[in-house]
């Protein structure tokens, strides 16, 4: 769904503020700075890591490995990644009073 050319995101724990209570954002992709890379990959005897991109480009590393003491099999998945504060101007918080 778009309104007024934005793709719209819901997420409902946005939380009031205080003084007025935050409805959304609006933004621009330069509003917001990320950086990722690829989690180290580990070299532990018996496990089993696959790195691989999501759709959008973020690297994600998924780990298996099996515990013969407690007989499960075990999964993990990492992720490393940084934002920051981009172009200010580019951010509009929405009110809803």
């Amino acid at each position: 769904m778009r309104v007024h050319g934005f793709d719209i995101y819901e997420y409902n724990d946005i939380l009031a503020n205080g003084t007025s209570y935050v409805g959304g954002y609006a933004l621009h992709p330069s509003a917001l700075i990320m950086a990722a890379r690829q989690p180290a990959t580990p070299s532990d005897p018996g496990l089993d890591v696959v790195n691989t991109l999501t759709p959008n480009g973020m690297p994600i590393q998924f780990r298996s490995w099996y515990d013969p003491d407690g007989g499960l099999y075990k999964v993990s998945l990492g992720v490393l990644y940084g934002v920051a504060v981009g172009n200010t101007n580019a951010l509009t918080i929405v009110k809803t009073q």
